[in-house]
C-alpha cells in the first residue's frame, strides 16, 4: 500500500514519459453510476471480486469528497478512455501489497505541485482488509491532487486515518497503531515505513481533538498544504502550527498532549481519551507502548539512562507501579541534554483509574546544555494512587523544518526516589 515516490527529474508542470508510470493493461472495465470512477481489470480478476471492490469505492468516494471536505483527485483527461477517474485491479502485485497510487503527471490547469493520478488494487485481499485497503489507496490520489510534495509519512499516516474515518468498523488501522508506540522515541518525521503507516495514530488524535461537525481538522491540513514551488513550504507542520493557534494552542502543547493519548491504551486505557482504545485488542502484538522504565516494588530508588535517545518531536516513557499503594512523597529527576525544547509531565492513576496530570515543566536548551527537572511527587494511598508515568517529549528547536530530517537523538536519564519523611 505504498504511494509511489516522486520522481524528481522534470521541469515544473512539463511531462516527460519515461517519469510517468504506466498504467496497467486490462480486458474491461465497469462505470460506477454513483461516482466519477472507471473500474479496469484484467485477465484472471473473480468478477464478482470487481463489483465488491467497485462498491467500497463508491462508498469512499461519497464520504471523502462528496459528504467530506476533501478534494477529490484530478480528472486525468481520456488516460483510462475518458475523463473518470481510473481504478486498476491487476494479478501482477506482490503477495501482501494491497495497492498503490500511481503518479500519471502533473495536473496543468493549475500552477501548483499537483498531479494526477490513477489507483491499482490487488486481485487477492483478504475479506477484512479490502475496504481499508481502498479508501487508504483513494485518499492517495486526493493528497496528489492537493500538493504532491509533501513527505511520505504524512501521506502514509493520513491515509491511514482516512481509512478508519471511512470504514471505522475495520479492525485493519489500530494494528499499524503498534508500530508507531514500539518506537515513540523515532521522531514524527522518521522515515520508517511502518513508523509511518502507525502514525495514523496522530492523526487520530488531532481528529478527534479539533474536528467539529462543521470542520474535519484532517482536511483542514490538507487545504493548506498545497504550494507553487518545489521547496514544500508550507510543510504540514506549518500548517498544523497555524490551524492550532487559531484554536487558541500550539503544536507544543498539543502534541505533549500526544503523549499522554498514546501512553493511555491497553491496560492503561481510562476512556477519557481515543474514543475507542478499549477495542484495540484481540492481536498478537499488544498496543502497550515501548517505556524506558517500568518497575513496581518497594525499591527507594530506581534510576537508569535512556536506551535509544530521544529524536526531534518523539516521546520518552517512564512508569512507576506501586502495587501495595505504599503513601508517602517521591520525587522524578530527570537528566537530559541538548538543543532543543523539552517538557515533562506526570500522570498519576487514581482509584478510579482515571489518569490525572500532578506535575508539568518545559525548559529550552541551547547546545551542550543540559537540563535538570526535579519534581516532588505525593503519593496518596487515601487515593487510591496506583502508578505514576512521567513522559518526556523532544520538541524539537524553534526553527526546525520536517524537510531537513533531522534525526539527532537527545539522551537522559532518570531517578524515582522515595523521600524520607
Amino acid at each position: 500500500m505504498e504511494l509511489l515516490p516522486a520522481p524528481k527529474i522534470f521541469d515544473h508542470k512539463h511531462l516527460i514519459d519515461d517519469v510517468i508510470f504506466p498504467r496497467p493493461a486490462a480486458i474491461g472495465y465497469i462505470d460506477s453510476n454513483r461516482v466519477p470512477v472507471r473500474l479496469h481489470y484484467q485477465r484472471g480478476v473473480d468478477p464478482l471480486f470487481a463489483i465488491e471492490m467497485l462498491g467500497y469505492v463508491e462508498t469512499a468516494w461519497e464520504k471523502l469528497f462528496i459528504t467530506g471536505n476533501f478534494m477529490a483527485p484530478h480528472p486525468d483527461g481520456t488516460f483510462g478512455g475518458n475523463s473518470l477517474f481510473d481504478i486498476y485491479i491487476v494479478t501482477n502485485l506482490s503477495p501482501g501489497v494491497g495497492g498503490m497510487a500511481g503518479f500519471s503527471g502533473y495536473y496543468e490547469p493549475t500552477s501548483r505541485i499537483d498531479a494526477i493520478s490513477y489507483v491499482v488494487f490487488n486481485h487477492v485481499i483478504v475479506d477484512r482488509l479490502r475496504r481499508g485497503v481502498v479508501a487508504h489507496e483513494l485518499f492517495h490520489s486526493a493528497q496528489l491532487a492537493y500538493d504532491f510534495w509533501e513527505p511520505l509519512g504524512v501521506q502514509e499516516s493520513t491515509a491511514v486515518w482516512a481509512s478508519y474515518h471511512v470504514f471505522p468498523e475495520e479492525d485493519m488501522v489500530w494494528r499499524y497503531f503498534t508500530f508507531y508506540n514500539d518506537t515513540p522515541y523515532f521522531s514524527l518525521a522518521n522515515p520508517s515505513a511502518y513508523y509511518q503507516y502507525g502514525s495514523g495514530m496522530a492523526m487520530k488524535f488531532l481528529d478527534e481533538k479539533f474536528s467539529t461537525e462543521e470542520n474535519n481538522f484532517i482536511a483542514e491540513i490538507w487545504a493548506g498544504t498545497p504550494q507553487d514551488t518545489f521547496d514544500n513550504e508550507p510543510d504540514f507542520l506549518d500548517v498544523i502550527e497555524k490551524l492550532l493557534i487559531s484554536k487558541g494552542t500550539s503544536f507544543i502543547e498539543t502534541f505533549r498532549e500526544l503523549g499522554a493519548w498514546r501512553l493511555f491504551v491497553g491496560s492503561r486505557n481510562d476512556g477519557q481519551h481515543f474514543r475507542d482504545a478499549d477495542k484495540w485488542n484481540g492481536w498478537t502484538r499488544s498496543m502497550e507502548p515501548y517505556i524506558e522504565s517500568e518497575s513496581s516494588g518497594k525499591q527507594s530508588i530506581i534510576m537508569g539512562e535512556a536506551i535509544h535517545g530521544l529524536q526531534p518531536f518523539s516521546h520518552g516513557f517512564l512508569s512507576f507501579k506501586r502495587p501495595d499503594s505504599e503513601e508517602g512523597r517521591f520525587s522524578l529527576t530527570v537528566n537530559i541534554s541538548g538543543n532543543s525544547r523539552y517538557s515533562l509531565d506526570v500522570y498519576v492513576r487514581n482509584a478510579e483509574g482515571l489518569w490525572q496530570k500532578r506535575a508539568s515543566q518545559l525548559i529550552e536548551l541551547q547546545a551542550q546544555q543540559e537540563m535538570t527537572s526535579e519534581m516532588s511527587l505525593e503519593f496518596s494511598k487515601e487515593l487510591g494512587d496506583t502508578e505514576i508515568v512521567g513522559i518526556i517529549s523532544n520538541l524539537a528547536y524553534a526553527d526546525y523544518d520536517v524537510d531537513a530530517l533531522d534525526l539527532t537523538k537527545s539522551e537522559y536519564s532518570y531517578e524515582f526516589r522515595k523521600l524520607v519523611k
